[in-house]
């Protein structure tokens, strides 16, 4: 396939797991994974504002449901800190692996091998 093609067959794609995502989180009680999923996937394409975007969402749809120190938000703020280095702003991401390095060994301990 040429360039051309391979580039509308990606936007479709993205714009497609984009909606579905949000379907999906828009659904009661729903969990915020679609997203963050979408967010990574958009992060890995280069999309870094629309990554953050969906990571923001996701930080939004995880409080509400858990508060703000599940492992779930770590994983959120783990993204976000992947996204915001993408985008050049270190500060801001070292803080955000901070924190869900914070939360993960107040979760899980310090011996687990996620912390």
């Amino acid at each position: 396939l040429n360039v051309e093609i391979k580039n509308q067959l990606r936007s479709w794609y993205l714009d497609t797991a984009r909606a579905l995502a949000e379907e999906e989180a828009a659904k009661e009680g729903s969990e915020s994974s679609a997203l963050l999923d979408l967010a990574a996937s958009l992060r890995k394409h280069g999309d870094n504002a629309n990554a953050l975007r969906l990571c923001e969402k996701c930080l939004e749809l995880g409080r509400a449901k858990y508060g703000e120190e599940h492992v779930n938000i770590a994983s959120v703020n783990d993204e976000m800190g992947l996204v915001l280095c993408e985008m050049g702003e270190f500060e801001k991401a070292l803080q955000m692996h901070e924190t869900a390095l914070q939360i993960n060994q107040a979760s899980m301990g310090e011996q687990h091998p996620s912390t």
